[in-house]
């Protein structure tokens, strides 16, 4: 066991698929794990799941085969019931646990999985959405949200003291689901469920944003780990995948896994471990573990802009960041607001912080600098934002495909199309008080795309977000290049290129790119700074620079460079699903 240095690999078998299995069945798949990824560092059991039980003779001696193969066992628990109460209606038959029936029979699920386990994971349906008449007179006149966020840290409280009760020895683990940007809803609540629990864990389940309901696109597999490992550094034990909604496509499977590494994950845990036996994911999962494992011990650790998303947060611009992430924008996702960082990056869901505008304005006073979102300008239109800038954000709406960028000081002017017409607001703002760095034309006319104020000794940037996220990706590849020039004001790196990449950073002159692009090309990575040339870590390949640029960007105010402005552009070749490792020689 052990195959990999920088992360386990785990695996969790539900109580559906124990129920009818056999231990040549177990036996078969350990195989088929040992030849393709090396073995199991750790198995999850589930005993209960709704209908599903597994019996305790079963149990135990499944326990017993994985011990005996030198497999670490913890248990699973999955908060479903098949309790019957025609005055109860929930997704997915979570427990309703405004009624004490239905408490009484989880207690019992989680005094039988502590008697077995001394760890066990709670897996991402340790939530309600039950409006029943219960529900319905217990919230009175809070909130749903504020109801269930109180109704869930209590019954954090229930799970870890009843599992304790039974096996003082016994470790609680929350694993928060993909869809965090609704969490609060439905009471998953990290702000203090993450003190409650002896760890939490990470759903990397990015989906098909087009397709699914759920709009979370790739970069989530690395932005949530990363989040949750800011919330509570740490604790955050692992990250799970699984190949829902992209049984169809291998490599959006094996991507998943890739970015919860990327991320620096230490244990990646493979659903469901019954489903993955002659699948088609194992094998070529294998063979990118082995590749990433090699690279992951010579990076550092991942750096990128500070992006504040408080705890709870339920102000709108939905998985915008990750939608950024997907422009070849490295982010670091926390729910503190971090005062020290270099810069900052608030979407509208930052506005769920009451004390934002006075947290911003002493930032960028003092010689921050925070790019916004147009969501998050209107948000704090009448709370403060008149202060920073003479911006204002409208209800007109205006479409187009023709950009003009003018970034501030220096008579460099210049005009480009996109691929297709994108949606926003307009914005208003006052000539000279305000500047725009890029505008939308539309017929004879045209509206900021990103604008640019001082304030203080700091700077203070609102990016117009369309109504339709994904169209950024519509962007011209110099208007993308022009924002994330913005965001990386600080970084080592940044891209030129179209959408659908993602750049992460590291804090040992340490880089990786990934495509997603839907054919080769080649794009252009920018080092910042002192650099002679970068190096392919996989094969060695040093790259020299197409072009150097040894004069500070005219636009860029002195009191906000970096030391050493300089620039160096490097052409790299980049087939679709790929990714490349780089290191920075100076």
């Amino acid at each position: 066991m052990g195959l990999y240095k920088n992360f386990k690999v785990a695996s969790y078998a539900h109580a559906p698929y124990l129920v009818q299995a056999e231990e040549k069945d177990i036996l078969r798949q350990l195989d088929y794990f040992d030849t393709y990824l090396g073995g199991l560092d750790k198995i999850y059991l589930e005993p209960h799941r709704g209908e599903h039980r597994v019996s305790k003779e079963k149990l135990e001696a499944f326990i017993k085969l994985f011990k005996d193969r030198g497999i670490q066992v913890a248990g699973g628990l999955t908060a479903t019931t098949d309790l019957m109460d025609d005055t109860v209606h929930r997704i997915f038959d979570v427990y309703c646990f405004s009624r004490e029936n239905f408490r009484e029979e989880f207690k019992e699920v989680v005094r039988e999985t502590a008697s077995y386990f001394d760890e066990f994971i709670l897996d991402d349906f340790f939530f309600t959405s039950c409006r029943c008449p219960e529900c319905i007179k217990k919230k009175g006149s809070r909130t749903w949200s504020q109801y269930r966020l109180e109704l869930m840290e209590e019954i954090a409280h229930l799970v870890c003291d009843t599992a304790k009760e039974v096996n003082p020895d016994c470790r609680c683990v929350i694993k928060y689901p993909n869809w965090f940007e609704a969490w609060q809803e439905t009471g998953y609540n990290p702000k203090k469920q993450k003190d409650i629990f002896d760890a939490i864990y990470t759903a990397a389940e990015s989906r098909n944003p087009k397709m699914s309901q759920q709009h979370l696109p790739r970069y989530l597999s690395y932005s949530l780990p990363r989040y949750l490992e800011n919330a509570a550094p740490g604790k955050n034990n692992g990250a799970w995948v699984d190949n829902g909604d992209s049984s169809n496509n291998l490599n959006w499977y094996i991507e998943q896994v890739m970015l919860a590494v990327f991320a620096r994950a230490k244990e990646i845990c493979l659903f469901g471990f019954g489903g993955l036996v002659d699948s088609p994911e194992l094998p070529a999962l294998g063979a990118q573990l082995k590749i990433a494992d090699e690279r992951m011990s010579e990076l550092g650790s991942p750096v990128g802009v500070s992006t504040y998303y408080p705890f709870n947060a339920d102000c709108g611009e939905d998985q915008l960041y990750n939608y950024i992430g997907m422009l070849g924008v490295p982010l670091e996702p926390t729910p503190y607001f971090e005062d020290t960082a270099k810069i900052l990056f608030l979407t509208a869901s930052a506005a769920e912080d009451e004390e934002i505008m006075d947290k911003l304005k002493a930032y960028v006073e003092k010689g921050g600098r925070a790019i916004v979102t147009s969501g998050f300008a209107k948000a704090m239109e009448n709370k403060g934002m008149s202060d920073m800038t003479s911006a204002r954000i409208t209800d007109k709406v205006v479409s187009g495909d023709y950009y003009c960028t003018d970034p501030y000081i220096g008579d460099r002017r210049e005009f480009f199309h996109g691929p297709g017409r994108i949606t926003v607001h307009g914005i208003d703002y006052k000539t000279n008080a305000t500047w725009s760095d890029c505008e939308l034309v539309s017929e004879n006319c045209n509206y900021p795309m990103l604008l640019r104020d001082d304030y203080g000794m700091g700077e203070l940037y609102i990016l117009n977000i369309p109504d339709n996220y994904s169209d950024l990706y519509k962007l011209p590849k110099e208007v993308m290049t022009l924002i994330r020039k913005d965001f990386a004001r600080f970084n080592r790196a940044y891209i030129e290129a179209e959408s659908q990449y993602n750049l992460f950073l590291y804090d040992n002159d340490t880089f990786a790119v990934a495509s997603y692009r839907e054919y080769r090309e080649y794009m252009n990575i920018v080092v910042r700074g002192d650099c002679e040339k970068i190096q392919d870590m996989s094969t060695g390949q040093i790259y020299e620079p197409i072009r150097v640029k040894d004069q500070p960007d005219q636009r860029f105010d002195v009191a906000y460079v970096m030391q050493d402005e300089k620039e160096s552009v490097f052409e790299v070749y980049f087939s679709p699903g790929t990714y490349k490792f780089f290191r920075i020689i100076k």
